[in-house]
């Protein structure tokens, strides 16, 4: 596996992007309420309030982009990573094409760079749902 490195430079249009939306929608709020925050607590609770929405606006259009990486990864790992002695229905993946992902001996190089993103962005999917039930939770803890 390669190691991952950290662009810090890459990173900080996304991280200010965010928080200028996260600010925007704060004041968005503000507005709306047509009156100043009578305290912190009502203020915080604006930012956590616009954190959640962004938060799943993010997640509503990350999920599909995620959906058909994985997808699109999965079948080129089928299609063009394996070596060319396993069949795709066979007794080396037990019938199961999907057992390409369990089993890095039976791939060529190109089959383990697929497998590679089609493991990664399956968890990035996972961990997304999470955050988005998270974030869902805080708001309907918010608004009772």
């Amino acid at each position: 596996m390669r190691s991952i490195r950290i662009a810090p430079k890459k990173l900080l249009l996304p991280t200010a992007m965010t928080l200028m939306a996260l600010f925007v929608l704060a004041g968005v709020l503000f507005h709306l309420k047509n009156q100043p925050f009578a305290t912190w607590e009502d203020a915080f609770s604006a930012l956590l309030i616009s954190s959640g929405i962004i938060t799943l606006l993010i997640a509503l259009v990350t999920c599909p982009l995620l959906i058909a990486r994985t997808v699109y990864f999965l079948f080129r790992l089928m299609a063009y990573g394996r070596k060319e002695d396993v069949s795709l229905f066979s007794a080396k993946l037990l019938f199961n094409p999907l057992n390409l992902l369990l089993f890095k001996s039976l791939l060529n190089d190109e089959g383990v760079h697929s497998r590679r993103r089609v493991l990664v962005s399956m968890v990035l999917f996972i961990l997304l749902l999470l955050v988005m039930q998270l974030s869902t939770a805080m708001l309907k803890g918010l608004y009772s």
